[in-house]
């Protein structure tokens, strides 16, 4: 009996689970994703999830160099799984296409009086920095804090920054990102937040393709020499999770 029992629960729970037809998979943290281009600049926008009319802040991501890798993926996805529009430069031309794409997307009547914010990865680092103000945040992961003046004073002002570097990375030392951190702090942004990783590489969350082995190598900010990069997928996770954190302390300001 008391298997007969059992066997007609599991029936029971069979024929529920069909009639409410097959489990979706989960929902996709955006809603819609479009080119972009303006002058001088070329790239993605892709919009969070939610109603067509509501307005968001939005993010730019500047690439390391005109051939991007796949290292923003994760950070998109987190992005937009806190409720903000990305934009995904792929092609820039200079520090003007750059303005000119900021300048477009604040235009956009998605993101009309919303803070925004801009990340960068090693070159684009640099030129998350130098984009003109106000910003809400710049994030700065790896811009080649060795042998850089940083960005004119008067882009900071006011403006919160994210520097993240690896401290095992010949291109961003101890040392000299801290003088930058403290260069920037008298530029005049409103807070500066530094971080090293132990035994971090200079992009430690670029992909790790099987071709490369366990070590690659890449342009240093700048354009001169190249510096090592050895993959780490889980301090690229536990990265995209601070950069969002600290966009959602700069937005809130």
């Amino acid at each position: 009996m008391r298997l007969a029992a059992a066997l007609a629960a599991v029936l029971l729970s069979a024929a529920a689970a069909a009639a409410a037809g097959p489990r979706l998979p989960p929902a996709e943290p955006f809603e819609d994703m479009a080119h972009f281009e303006v002058d001088g600049a070329a790239g993605t926008l892709t919009l969070p999830a939610g109603a067509p009319d509501r307005r968001a802040p939005l993010v730019v991501i500047l690439h390391d160099g005109p051939d991007p890798d796949g290292r923003a993926a994760r950070y998109a996805d987190q992005l937009l799984a806190a409720g903000w529009g990305v934009l995904e430069l792929l092609h820039v031309a200079g520090d003007e296409g750059a303005a000119n794409a900021v300048a477009a997307a604040r235009g956009m009547a998605r993101f009309a009086g919303q803070p925004v914010g801009a990340l960068g990865f090693g070159e684009g680092g640099r030129l998350a920095l130098r984009l003109p103000g106000p910003l809400a945040g710049r994030a700065a992961l790896y811009p080649g804090c060795d042998g850089w003046a940083g960005p004119p004073a008067a882009e900071l002002a006011g403006d919160a920054v994210l520097l993240l570097h690896g401290e095992a990375d010949a291109a961003n030392t101890v040392q000299s990102c801290a003088e930058l951190a403290d260069r920037l702090t008298a530029s005049g942004a409103r807070a500066v937040r530094w971080l090293g990783y132990r035994h971090a590489t200079y992009a430690w969350d670029r992909p790790r393709y099987a071709a490369e082995g366990g070590r690659s190598w890449h342009i240093r900010p700048g354009g001169e020499g190249r510096v090592a990069v050895e993959a780490w997928p889980e301090l690229a996770a536990f990265a995209a999770s601070e950069v969002t954190g600290f966009f959602a302390s700069a937005f809130r300001r």
